[in-house]
């Protein structure tokens, strides 16, 4: 991702994903750029998240108040299986 800062600035964003299935945990490794001019800045981060299995994502939305509406395996809305790398799950308040 690209894009401009206040002041001038030009900022680029490096990210990669990676799980660890064991662990249940997805990381995510940030760099963002900074160049100003002639100066360039980097700023390297890494953000980790517990990873839930869907049965108990689902009962915690649930009870929570939420309807699951769908449960898809990729962005384009294909269905989720046990192979998908990503989910992303649709719910409304009840």
């Amino acid at each position: 991702m690209k894009g401009k800062a206040a002041g001038g600035s030009h900022l680029t964003l490096v990210e990669s994903v990676r799980q660890d299935r064991k662990k249940r945990l997805t990381i995510f490794d940030q760099t963002y750029i900074e160049r100003r001019g002639r100066q360039v800045r980097e700023h390297t981060f890494e953000l980790t998240f517990r990873t839930l299995p869907i049965p108990l994502f689902t009962k915690r939305l649930e009870k929570a108040g939420f309807a699951i509406e769908a449960v898809l395996g990729d962005y384009r809305g294909g269905p989720w299986d046990e192979r998908a790398d990503v989910w992303i799950m649709l719910a409304r308040r009840l």
